[in-house]
């Protein structure tokens, strides 16, 4: 099997494929996360044939009808990916205690790649699924936000559609280096909190794999002054679940996922923001 290497928030994952790299339509923001680093999550990909798994209602924990459902069977999660017909086209298996990833293909998704090529391993939501169920073992969270990088310190800025994450990082570009303005990895690390960026973007097309220390974190609220505000233990708690990929198919990976976010916010202190969508908001964040 042929194998590509890439680092995201500071895990690495080892896809090895059982066919050449070049027959696999890869999106060019993946290039910049190729790694030579040892792995630390294994995720093997198989074209062409879909495992033999009588799925059960029994062994059913979500379900989203018409996208993906999710089974468990031991310590494995199984997702089925499927079309709005029902038709399953692909499948993965995620062992948890082994940090290790299967991912099988029908043969009937082999040319819907770009291009004719085969699809790429960790196409969405496949992408979100893994690290959203394996994250938290690495003392992590993939959350809905921008961050950026300036002067050695890390700026975190977490929001729903529409609340300011590319404006903020549009803000921000022409200073420091954009993490990325849409997904962001939150690690702690020797009990300090760092962010990292993603290969998944939103509309604007900065990313980095780049890792720095949180300095600040904010909850986007709304655009027009520039006025910050603390906000309860409780509520920061409550905000920042809301922006976080949550595992809610796995009771134990929600609960690891919860103490987590408990001893975030013990870390850093999270505030609400409303701004300026002009520089004088940068310089504002700056001087706090």
């Amino acid at each position: 099997m042929v194998s590509r290497v890439l680092n995201i928030g500071n895990i690495v994952f080892r896809i090895l494929m059982d066919c050449a790299l070049e027959d696999i339509y890869w999106e060019d923001n993946y290039q910049p996360f190729d790694s030579n680093d040892h792995e630390d999550i294994i995720v093997e990909v198989r074209y062409g044939t879909l495992p033999q798994i009588t799925f059960t209602e029994e062994h059913r924990v979500f379900d989203t009808d018409l996208v993906w459902a999710a089974y468990k069977h031991g310590h494995t999660m199984v997702f089925e990916l499927k079309r709005p017909e029902h038709k399953p086209y692909s499948v993965a298996m995620i062992d948890k205690n082994q940090n290790m990833v299967k991912i099988y293909y029908s043969k009937e998704e082999l040319q819907t790649g770009e291009n004719g090529l085969l699809p790429q391993p960790l196409a969405f939501p496949l992408f979100q699924l893994v690290m959203t169920t394996l994250i938290h073992q690495h003392s992590g969270m993939l959350v809905h936000g921008s961050g950026i990088a300036h002067e050695g310190k890390g700026f975190l800025f977490l929001g729903g559609s529409g609340q300011g994450k590319t404006t903020m990082a549009q803000l921000w570009a022409k200073q420091g280096t954009v993490l990325n303005d849409e997904r962001i990895v939150i690690r702690r690390v020797n009990g300090q909190l760092w962010i990292y960026g993603t290969p998944w973007h939103g509309q604007l097309r900065q990313f980095t794999p780049i890792g720095v220390p949180l300095e600040s974190a904010f909850f986007l609220s709304s655009k027009g002054k520039n006025i910050v505000s603390d906000i309860s233990p409780l509520y920061s708690l409550n905000r920042l679940l809301s922006h976080t990929c949550l595992p809610v198919w796995d009771n134990d990976g929600m609960a690891e996922a919860f103490d987590l976010a408990t001893n975030f916010l013990n870390l850093v202190n999270f505030r609400e923001l409303s701004f300026k969508a002009d520089n004088s908001a940068v310089d504002f964040i700056r001087c706090l």
